[in-house]
């Protein structure tokens, strides 16, 4: 073989190599999206039966174990409903959002009450829990503010602590969507470089055909 075969051989391995890789890359994106696909609906269902016994019952404790279990066995399972629903507040609004934009159905339900009983429900939780939604070291000096505050200004104090976790929910969510975009920008990019290789590999072998 001459040195142009070696060349055009070359370049025709290259290219079905990078060929392979782009395969294996939507393969697993296919995968991971139906996976994510099928456990979305399972966490529906699951979530939408705690609440819809939470509405007949109003048993607070027995519907956020329900929910717990649905963010332990579902949620932290999958990568994708882990940065959807970062803790049980969040799946409480999200639920009222399905509802209003038709994604979810109630059946034999009055619409507007239940999405009261949501609403409150989502007060009592937070109340109870101010700080579930900040994790790291806020949540410690949070904690700490809670355990040092007098027994004469408990109310005001979890008002303070509430205010704070709020600003803080809001300024790790922002840094998320951030971190979010980011990640989409590198990997079209990269995409994107993948390809400009193959069909300049393309262009190239067309060359010397």
């Amino acid at each position: 073989m001459s040195t142009m075969d070696w060349i055009f051989l070359g370049l025709i391995v290259m290219l079905f190599g990078l060929m392979v890789i782009l395969l294996i890359i939507t393969v697993n994106d296919i995968s991971n999206n139906a996976i994510y696909k099928r456990m979305k609906k399972r966490f529906g269902a699951a979530v939408k039966n705690a609440l819809v016994s939470y509405y007949d019952t109003k048993d607070y404790e027995q519907c956020v174990f329900e929910l717990n279990l649905v963010f332990k066995e579902i949620v932290l399972k999958n990568e994708f409903l882990k940065r959807e629903y970062a803790n049980i507040a969040i799946i409480l609004e999200k639920h009222v959002i399905d509802i209003n934009s038709e994604e979810l159905v109630l059946e034999n339900i009055d619409t507007v009450l239940y999405k009261k009983t949501i609403h409150d429900l989502l007060i009592e939780y937070n109340t109870k829990n101010p700080l579930e939604q900040i994790k790291g070291s806020d949540y410690i000096v949070l904690k700490q503010i809670l355990d040092y505050i007098d027994t004469r200004y408990t109310d005001k104090g979890i008002e303070i602590v509430n205010q704070l976790a709020l600003q803080l929910k809001s300024l790790q969510d922002s840094n998320r969507e951030k971190e979010g975009n980011s990640k989409k920008q590198d990997a079209i990019a990269k995409v994107g470089i993948i390809l400009s290789v193959v069909f300049g590999i393309m262009t190239f072998v067309q060359f010397f055909i």
